[in-house]
């Protein structure tokens, strides 16, 4: 999704980005994921969640696995495996994160725990969500009409 955006790691991958990605290419990538995933993960079974979760952000992550009870899973502990919640990846970064010109900041602890904080107070004060779950899940409405994914 990085490169269909021109974007690199250390740019991020914003929700704008959702938007500026071609239909051809968000429905390969969403496709590849669903083949070789058989359907358990992927940016169309995201979609399908987030539909059944009526949009909201915090349920949908604990659907897929990426909060736990009250603690975010960190990045260094997602399931990279088929034992993984349905959904799970390809992990789609909500939080918010502190950018740096260091190319893997985004992952390390350090970016995630301050990430994490920011995220907390957010979801505290009710204001969490995800714009770039919300726009890609909307790319995808608008890309894949024929899927009858809705």
């Amino acid at each position: 999704m990085l490169k269909a955006a021109n974007k690199t790691i250390a740019s991020g991958f914003t929700a704008t980005d959702a938007g500026i990605i071609n239909c051809d290419d968000i429905y390969i990538i969403a496709k590849l994921w669903n083949i070789y995933s058989n359907g358990h993960f992927g940016l169309f079974t995201q979609a399908k969640i987030y539909q059944e979760v009526q949009e909201d952000y915090s349920n949908f992550s604990i659907r897929v696995g990426w909060k736990n009870e009250n603690q975010w899973v960190a990045y260094n502990n997602l399931d990279w495996s088929l034992n993984a919640p349905r959904g799970h990846l390809p992990w789609i970064q909500g939080r918010v994160l502190y950018h740096s010109s260091h190319p893997d900041f985004n992952f390390n602890s350090f970016s995630l725990a301050l990430g994490d904080i920011a995220f907390g107070l957010l979801e505290k004060w009710g204001s969490m969500n995800s714009p770039v779950i919300h726009n890609l899940v909307n790319k995808i409405r608008l890309c894949c009409k024929h899927l009858e994914i809705y």
